[in-house]
């Protein structure tokens, strides 16, 4: 697939049909809580927001950014950055999941990161770059809330509390990057292809979700047949099922024992920047990467 190709596959939300899809979902997804969703609309509202970043702001912190926050639904597949294009929103997920994919010169792709809830988009943005270095593409519909990269960039002048807040993010990002390029270059179609079902449910918070053995592919950097043969063989051992472009979590258990050790280290690490203390090896201990 080329690089025209690709683009065409992930529609940039930037385009008149999309941006209208946005703006409905928009209303359906904030319109019966607008306090899930930051809040904007009303003098005085409160957190939490669902984003662990937000939410982790003193009082004060987050009614100066308020009336910054714009209410974004994340439809499936759509493109919220594009690689090489200028960057002048950062997005903080409240549900759903967020793919950050690194694109080669002949149009092959490969995820390098997944960001949910407990982060932002944008962050070269935040850290002085002026364009975006991969594609952002929804992988698990939700919601968001999006904000000017220059306003984002003047609080973190002045405000030391949200300056350590997205540095200790971003060492969260360095960090599952670095796993995922042991991941890619040491293990197994199988052990990948587990590891990143364990990452997608606990991102949306949810054993069932939709995603096609193409697009699994192109996210794991592999053929589109060693992608169908690892999902058969997890489907036969009862890990998951699938069908008609959604998968199944059905045994949790099996699917971590048949990950690599990634799935158990980025886990770990999750649960480092979330605080939690009581992480057992080999197990997420039932605090999964995303969870509220």
């Amino acid at each position: 697939m080329g690089a025209r190709e690709n683009n065409r596959a992930f529609p940039s939300i930037q385009g008149d049909a999309v941006a209208s899809r946005a703006s409905a979902a928009n209303r359906s997804i904030c319109a019966p809580d607008m306090r899930r969703c930051g809040g904007v609309t009303g003098a005085g509202a409160a957190q939490p927001t669902g984003n662990r970043i937000l939410d982790a702001l003193q009082p004060q912190d987050f009614e100066r950014l308020r009336r910054h926050l714009e209410p974004q639904a994340l439809v499936l597949r759509e493109e919220i950055e594009r690689a090489g294009e200028e960057l002048r929103h950062v997005l903080f997920p409240t549900s759903g999941m967020v793919s950050v994919v690194h694109l080669t010169d002949d149009g092959a792709s490969v995820e390098v990161g997944l960001i949910g809830n407990e982060g932002v988009t944008g962050l070269f943005g935040l850290l002085g770059a002026d364009r975006s270095m991969h594609e952002l593409i929804v992988q698990g519909t939700g919601a968001g809330l999006r904000v000017e990269l220059g306003v984002m960039r003047e609080e973190l002048e002045v405000n030391p509390d949200f300056r350590r807040l997205i540095f200790r993010f971003a060492r969260l990002v360095i960090a599952n990057t670095s796993q995922l390029a042991v991941c890619n270059g040491r293990h197994s179609v199988d052990e990948r292809c587990a590891r990143w079902l364990l990452m997608a449910s606990d991102c949306v918070n949810a054993s069932h979700f939709p995603i096609t053995h193409e697009f699994l592919s192109m996210m794991l950097g592999v053929r589109r047949q060693g992608v169908s043969v690892a999902a058969a063989r997890l489907q036969k051992a009862g890990a998951i099922q699938y069908r008609h472009g959604h998968i199944t979590v059905l045994d949790r258990g099996r699917l971590e024992r048949g990950a690599c050790e990634c799935y158990r280290a980025i886990a770990a690490t999750f649960a480092r920047f979330r605080g939690a203390k009581d992480v057992q090896a080999g197990r997420t201990g039932g605090q999964r990467l995303s969870a509220r």
